[in-house]
């Protein structure tokens, strides 16, 4: 019995590989003519190679440029004139595309009148495309910067599609008139009016005596933006970030007793400070996602002591009080809320994730740490390991994501046992001295690896070892009474990878002379790490290392046990799993 069509196509829709899309064309005529499509629905150029490809693609098929709908280009590539002539020429049903500044300059009129279906464009700071835009009445999406700020009003009323808008300014102290852009995109007899609101500074001040945003914005993005006047909210909001925004005069709620509909905020204290009305009123019962970010020193008088219903307001102040504890924040989040992003706060993941009565249904965490110190260094935030408690979590307790950024991380290791999905990125994590890092945890299925340095203790002296190469281990299941330090018994490793960061290069597999050897080395490291200076041991390492790529200065390896991981990507390269092989 076969599958209908539609079934197909929604199951093919969740293949996320690049390379297994490629293979499901080679199924039969049926899969290849819906794989096609799904294939080249949104391309994503990295390298000036994929460009060559891509191009060379729809020169000799034009139709394949039918089937794309969104292209995003790096920012290191250089489109000719000719490439975006056959892409202009080839994708005419393109909705989004996104691109660098600068790679404007090689699109004419002419061109980018080929669009006519464009919905989404990229940043415009220059007057010569911003006078293309006109003609294009289905553009829902808007970025202005810089000059492009003076013609935002005249712009913005001749877009009758507009729902999204941004406007950012690069320049120190700029100043801007709000109102008028909020009028004419919001007008009646428009299509549609203004949902999504950016403003973007260094910082952008806002002149205007009073800002009234419309019923329809249910999105505000406030980043390091200065209000003269009053700023008037409205209940309707449902997604709020504000970041290094002040207010001169007053924040008001534009309805008094309507019930906020606010679903995701995300604030520092500094706009706690003036958006204290309209904090007052949010309602735990409805946000679902919460970050906050929490300043090392006190910046305000203390929080207000009402003990009947504590605000927004009132637990930001009384964590910045108590030193970044986010106890006081994790006490008053709802049990609705499933996103979780704490920056710089002091955080018990073991009550976050163990705890039954906090936060019932939290699915995604992210902490991050960016503490500076009084010479403005950043400090890394310690996060314990908690191994302990791991044999007891219930896996309806698991966590669906943790995320660890810009922190210090005593036992990744640990790490795996409190989620399925993995995220670390620009981390320091620590590691006995001589010994790679072992990843084992049944319960993950996805771990993504970037830009982590790792570190370890020599003479009560930490080194960091910041470098660029990395080997990657894949580990069979060991039986449970392997010993660890029994050179055999990692003798099961079956893929050995080396990368090195900051490069197209893909993620290269070892032979199985240079992965023994790497054993050996990694063994005798340990062996002799009691008695031996540890300049014999980087010696020695060095020596390993530079038969395999000519580079020095390794990190040993880290060693994965992959059981169920269905994803591992290290510095966003994706490592695809190999059949078996012993060393």
């Amino acid at each position: 019995m076969k599958l209908p069509l539609e079934i197909v196509h929604r199951i093919l829709l969740y293949v996320d590989s690049t390379d297994d899309k490629r293979t499901c064309l080679l199924v039969c005529r049926l899969w290849y003519n819906i794989v096609k499509r799904i294939l080249y629905k949104h391309v994503n150029l990295r390298s000036p190679r994929q460009l060559v490809y891509f191009v060379s693609a729809l020169d000799s098929a034009p139709s394949v440029g039918e089937y794309v709908r969104g292209l995003a280009i790096g920012y290191d590539i250089r489109p000719s004139a000719n490439d975006f002539d056959v892409i202009t020429r080839t994708c005419r049903h393109l909705e989004a595309i996104d691109f660098a500044q600068w790679q404007w300059e090689a699109l004419n009129e002419k061109q980018f009148h080929r669009w006519s279906h464009i919905t989404q464009v990229p940043a415009i700071s220059s007057r010569r495309v911003l006078g293309w835009i006109g003609d294009h009445s289905m553009l829902q999406h808007l970025h202005l910067m810089d000059q492009c700020l003076t013609n935002a009003a005249d712009l913005v009323a001749r877009v009758p599609h507009l729902k999204h808008l941004t406007l950012q300014s690069s320049t120190e102290h700029s100043c801007i008139h709000l109102m008028p852009i909020i009028i004419n995109a919001s007008a009646e007899g428009r299509t549609t009016t203004l949902q999504s609101l950016t403003l973007k500074g260094r910082p952008i001040y806002v002149i205007d005596d009073v800002v009234h945003f419309p019923p329809s914005l249910i999105d505000l993005s406030l980043v390091n933006v200065n209000f003269g006047g009053d700023l008037c909210l409205t209940p309707q909001m449902e997604r709020l970030h504000a970041y290094d925004t002040t207010i001169r005069k007053e924040a008001r709620y534009e309805t008094t007793g309507s019930i906020s509909s606010l679903e995701s905020l995300s604030i520092d204290p500094t706009s706690t400070l003036s958006l204290r009305p309209f904090l007052d009123l949010v309602d735990t019962q409805r946000l679902k996602k919460l970050s906050m970010s929490t300043p090392k020193d006190i910046i305000a008088g203390p929080p207000s002591q009402n003990t009947i219903k504590a605000s927004a307001y009132d637990v930001i102040l009384k964590s910045c009080f108590t030193h970044g504890d986010a106890t006081p924040i994790i006490q008053w989040a709802g049990k609705v809320l499933t996103y979780l992003e704490l920056n710089g706060a002091k955080v018990d993941i073991k009550r976050l994730v163990y705890d039954e009565e906090s936060l019932p249904h939290l699915q995604h965490l992210v902490i991050s740490s960016r503490l500076y110190d009084e010479n403005h260094n950043s400090i890394a935030q310690l996060l314990q390991p908690l191994l302990s408690y791991s044999q007891d979590v219930p896996p309806s307790r698991l966590l669906g994501t943790l995320e660890l950024n810009n922190s210090l991380i005593e036992d990744l290791g640990s790490m795996v046992q409190w989620t399925r999905r993995l995220i670390v990125h620009n981390c320091t994590c620590r590691i006995p001295p001589g010994i790679g890092l072992t990843i084992s945890h049944h319960r993950l299925d996805t771990l993504r690896i970037s830009d982590t340095r790792f570190t370890y203790e020599l003479y009560h002296v930490d080194h960091i070892m910041d470098i660029n190469c990395r080997l990657i281990g894949i580990i069979d299941e060991q039986a449970q009474d392997d010993d660890d330090d029994d050179y055999y018994s990692y003798r099961n490793i079956t893929e050995f990878y080396h990368t090195c960061s900051n490069t197209y290069d893909p993620i290269q597999r070892l032979t199985s002379e240079h992965a023994e050897s790497v054993l050996r080395s990694h063994y005798i490291c340990k062996d002799q790490w009691k008695y031996n200076p540890f300049i014999v041991i980087e010696q020695l390492r060095d020596q390993v290392f530079r038969s395999i790529c000519g580079r020095e200065n390794h990190f040993g390896f880290i060693a994965i046990k992959r059981h169920r991981i269905q994803e591992l990507r290290f510095n966003d390269q994706l490592v695809k799993p190999i059949p078996e092989s012993g060393i």
